[in-house]
């Protein structure tokens, strides 16, 4: 309020009229969008290129399957280069890429990590709209009113109004009973109910973190108060896909980084693939488009001799100029503001 004041003033005495608002939100909001306008304004795509070589092992004995590594740019090309260390001149690109071709090349570097992850915690209310927001376009409020139908009517999950993403332990006994009940009511789950380990305990039992109520998870109910319609038969799916991923194994992620030397030249390979799924059997996804292929992880290799099966340089630009700052409707406005994070 009071630079509010003082700016408000300090602009009258120079014959502007008005007040001029100041806060320590809607300024720097203020500043961050300016910001963004300008950028869009003054954005001026350029050209680069990159050198992407595809690898395979010459020894008969080694893994056979190729990987694909980009060129690393040394100081040798600095005047080529960009500040982001992209190659700016295509008769270099072109020089470089005939200069590997046919030439053998070794592995000089070769570093693998697998990193298990745990599968996310049953849903909260504000969870479970930004998932079904995400994956069936659906607001906030049609979330909210779809999982009181099925809390009210149908008694197919608990308490939906709940913050809390963790469960009393002693709901844990009951575990076999709801699974059951997931089995029954949504037949797509069916088989997913059998492969489930109900000797695995999750960090989602928990009594020290739960509150008033607990999170969102199906009842022992197996079956519903009349026909669900398509939204009730979605957001039931997607709270039982959660409680059933408590009872997965780790996803198991295999990150991998290979360089390879080509006479003066290097090439790396980076890459995070997913070596053993586990939880992520049940990690919903949306129905519409294509799904991604899931990516082998790369041979683990240490010192190979290799043979470039292709060698391109290919031409980019910049990606189009960054976009006007928006409101995801599937999440509060608090939550999408760079400033409120």
């Amino acid at each position: 309020m009071n630079l509010t004041r003082f700016y408000t003033l300090s602009y009258q005495q120079q014959g502007e009229q008005g007040v001029y608002s100041v806060g320590r939100v809607q300024t720097p909001v203020l500043g961050l969008v300016v910001e963004r306008d300008t950028t869009i304004e003054n954005f001026e795509p350029r050209p680069y290129y990159r050198i992407d070589a595809q690898f395979q092992a010459r020894e008969p004995e080694a893994d056979p399957q190729p990987f694909t590594a980009r060129w690393l740019p040394d100081e040798s090309f600095a005047d080529s280069l960009d500040e982001d260390n992209r190659l700016l001149d295509r008769s270099v690109a072109e020089r470089i890429a005939q200069s590997v071709e046919d030439r053998p090349g070794t592995i000089v570097e070769s570093q693998f990590r697998d990193r298990p992850e745990a599968p996310p915690l049953p849903l909260s209310l504000s969870a479970l709209q930004i998932e079904a927001g995400r994956l069936f376009r659906m607001g906030a409020k049609e979330v909210l009113d779809t999982a009181q139908n099925l809390y009210e009517r149908h008694q197919l999950i608990t308490y939906p109004r709940s913050d809390c993403r963790y469960l009393p332990e002693e709901h844990y006994g009951q575990r076999q009973q709801v699974i059951n009940a997931i089995g029954r009511v949504c037949p797509d789950l069916a088989e997913a109910t059998g492969q489930t380990d109900t000797n695995r305990k999750s960090r989602a039992w928990d009594d020290s973190r739960v509150d008033a109520h607990h999170a969102i998870i199906p009842t022992t109910r197996p079956t519903s108060n009349g026909r669900l319609s398509q939204a009730e038969a979605r957001i039931y799916e997607l709270v039982s896909r959660y409680y059933l991923m408590q009872f997965s194994a780790d996803a198991i992620h295999r990150e991998g980084k290979l360089t390879a030397r080509v006479a003066d030249h290097r090439f790396r390979a980076t890459e995070t693939a997913i070596l053993e799924p586990g939880w992520k059997t049940l990690e919903p996804k949306r129905r519409e488009g294509p799904s991604d292929a899931a990516k082998a992880p790369y041979p683990g290799w240490t010192t190979t001799n290799l043979s470039i099966v292709s060698r391109r340089p290919s031409p980019k630009k910049d990606p189009a100029s960054p976009v006007l700052y928006g409101r995801d409707p599937a999440v509060g406005d608090d939550q999408h503001c760079p400033v409120c994070q």
